[in-house]
């Protein structure tokens, strides 16, 4: 009896194999596509890797902010040159570095400060500067990591303890 069940079932499977790709075709109309080629363009792609900052590049301009945002005492804070969400302005935000690694930086209600500055990588990637009048602190130390050059932008992590304020933050700087 074993037999014949598995003949059976054996058979069935055959069977309908069988009359799934035997008996069930359809037809299809068959659409040709003709191609005529006019021209041929051919798309090339293009990365760009950010610049690697140089002294020239930093103190050719002075850099205004174009977009920061951040945390400051716990409190988050974002602008955007031109932007209506802004929590805080920095429309007259503006840091200039010179080649003899000294700068000034102007806060936003156009005080200045001077400051002294120096890369500490030879890669270029990390600017440590001191203000030594702040309005925050007497010689304020400002770190910048991870900074690098693109599409004319200084691009950076900031971050700086000023006596129990702290703050850590992404900017972009433009010319």
């Amino acid at each position: 009896m074993k037999q014949v069940f598995t003949f059976s079932l054996a058979g069935l499977i055959f069977t309908l194999f069988f009359l799934q790709t035997g008996v069930s075709s359809c037809s299809k109309d068959q659409i040709i596509y003709d191609t005529i080629k006019v021209n041929t363009i051919q798309h090339d792609t293009i990365v760009i890797k950010d610049t690697a900052l140089t002294i020239q590049l930093l103190t050719a301009h002075s850099w205004r902010m174009q977009e920061i945002r951040g945390v400051s005492n716990n409190v988050a804070f974002y602008y955007l040159r031109g932007g209506s969400s802004n929590t805080q302005s920095f429309d007259n935000d503006v840091i200039t570095f010179r080649s003899d690694k000294t700068g000034t930086y102007t806060d936003n209600s156009g005080n200045s400060f001077s400051l002294t500055w120096d890369f500490t990588n030879s890669s270029n990637t990390r600017i440590v500067y001191t203000m030594p009048n702040s309005n925050l602190a007497p010689n304020l130390v400002v770190i910048w990591e991870n900074l690098r050059y693109k599409n004319a932008s200084l691009l950076y992590d900031e971050y700086y303890t000023a006596g129990t304020k702290t703050a850590h933050s992404h900017g972009v700087r433009i010319l």
